[in-house]
């Protein structure tokens, strides 16, 4: 079996995550962890990690509790064969009155380590060996403690692999011509390398976007259309606006981690955070802010709606209307990262 005494959920229990104690007159329990958000206020995907306790379904009845236990909040789980989560009212499975969650994007200018995914195949950027020169490709999307599918994209635009510590390169030397490779090399730091690269967004999908290089202006490409083998090499080639390209990716962070934020009554922050709507909640506002880097400065809370929204400027001023700002602060990751998950 295996060692350690972290808290799992290996039986789907709707208490949540538990472990064994050393107490004789108490097997097991469930164990005090810090829940994200996303899985308390609002249900992401199809809702198997909601731990909230909304226990009335979309029609305000009272969910009967579960067989055996003394709880009825809603939940949802593998085959169970409902899309959001649900609990039983007199017999049957009836859907619960949650919302789903506002899609956080990752977003790669944070300066955040994540993983590439391709929209359309789903599959992740990985270099095709350790070595200066290798070819870029798309590979299925490891865990990212097992595999060199993690990137890092600074502040001038390289992306660097964090096993490798090689660039995201053009084959060759700033070559315009379409299906010119893309690779990994050394990093180059002079004015007129081509390993520099520009985020740009989908007008279809808030959190997709193309990869632009800055020297040659051509596109990081998948050869053929939406093709699903792994080890397919990537290219470059023209800039393509069509939702089914192959063009676009999704940026997914290597870990969740949240910031230290502090109060300032009757303070507001300039800019809003593109990409990123309104949020009920605060701590679903600063976790989204948190993984955003330098993007993000802050929280403000609205004097009249209430929302709190991810704003990008760093100057405070007077709010005539009683809003609130949660000034964004340290972010060392030994001390903040409460959601980083620990792999068995």
């Amino acid at each position: 079996g295996s060692q350690g005494n972290y808290c799992r959920n290996p039986d789907n229990s709707k208490g949540g995550p538990w472990c064994y104690t050393t107490d004789p007159n108490t097997r097991w329990e469930s164990c005090d962890i810090p829940q994200c958000s996303q899985d308390v206020d609002c249900y992401v995907d199809e809702g198997y990690t909601y731990m909230g306790t909304v226990s009335v379904t979309e029609n305000n009845e009272r969910c009967d509790n579960w067989p055996g236990e003394s709880n009825n909040y809603c939940r949802n789980q593998d085959g169970s064969s409902m899309p959001k989560p649900y609990c039983m009212y007199r017999g049957s499975k009836k859907a619960c009155k949650i919302n789903k969650c506002n899609q956080d994007c990752g977003d790669p200018r944070s300066g955040m380590w994540g993983q590439f995914m391709a929209l359309n195949t789903g599959m992740c950027m990985d270099p095709s060996a350790s070595g200066s020169g290798a070819n870029l490709q798309l590979n299925q999307c490891q865990a990212s403690h097992k595999g060199d599918h993690v990137f890092q994209m600074d502040a001038q635009g390289y992306i660097r692999n964090k096993r490798t510590r090689y660039c995201v390169n053009v084959h060759g030397s700033r070559d315009p011509n379409c299906n010119t490779n893309v690779n990994m090399f050394t990093c180059q730091s002079y004015s007129s390398t081509d390993q520099r690269w520009q985020i740009e967004w989908s007008t279809f999908d808030d959190c997709a976007f193309r990869i632009r290089n800055k020297a040659t202006n051509l596109c990081i490409d998948a050869p053929g259309n939406s093709d699903p083998s792994a080890g397919t090499n990537l290219i470059q080639c023209t800039c393509e606006d069509r939702k089914d390209s192959d063009h676009w990716f999704y940026f997914i962070p290597e870990e969740d981690r949240m910031c230290k934020y502090t109060q300032q009554n009757n303070k507001y922050l300039p800019g809003l955070v593109d990409h990123h709507p309104a949020y009920t909640t605060l701590i679903s506002a600063q976790q989204a802010c948190s993984r955003l880097g330098d993007l993000c400065a802050g929280v403000t809370r609205g004097g009249n709606s209430g929302s709190h929204t991810l704003r990008k400027g760093t100057t405070l001023s007077n709010s005539p209307s009683g809003e609130i700002t949660w000034v964004k602060g340290d972010c060392v990751e030994e001390k903040y990262h409460l959601f980083k998950q620990e792999f068995m």
